[in-house]
């Protein structure tokens, strides 16, 4: 017995449509790889910069490099002036990062950035409450498909 297109491709698509809702799916985003340099007072400020845009702080060094430094005058006390961060920074929050972080160094600070990698975002991408959820509607929404997932049930018989 033949088959045609017809009668092959609707099943198939539903069963691939409904092994996908059963993978448990997650979004990836890509990360940057960002090292910043920033006098010591202005710490708490950067610290709290970076947790805003959701960066993973790897490590914080202190570093006493007299070329991050504006002024001529060179530092008296032993206490290192200008501090280091590595984080991974996502790269739908670094827009604006650079400006905002000018404006809380008082143009003292630096940033040197490379692309890192992928990571998973994290939370249930077909809760539609998550933050990753918020990112599927809004694609759904801009590609002109219902913002809600279809259910399982749709799929499976």
């Amino acid at each position: 017995i033949g088959r045609g297109g017809g009668q092959v491709i609707p099943p198939a698509r539903r069963a691939l449509k409904a092994s996908q809702l059963t993978a448990s799916p997650v979004l990836q985003e890509p990360v940057y790889s960002i090292v910043v340099y920033f006098p010591r007072w202005s710490f708490q400020s950067v610290s709290s910069l970076l947790q805003e845009l959701r960066a993973e702080i790897l490590t914080t060094l202190a570093s006493s490099s007299s070329s991050l430094s504006l002024s001529s005058s060179s530092s008296s006390s032993s206490s290192p002036s200008f501090l280091c961060i590595h984080a991974l920074l996502p790269a739908s929050e670094s827009l604006g990062f650079t400006s905002e972080l000018k404006r809380r160094t008082e143009h003292k600070g630096k940033i040197e950035w490379t692309f890192h990698g992928w990571r998973n975002v994290e939370g249930n991408c077909l809760d539609e409450k998550s933050y990753p959820g918020r990112i599927v509607a809004h694609l759904r929404q801009t590609k002109g498909l219902p913002l809600s997932i279809p259910p399982l049930e749709k799929y499976v018989e």
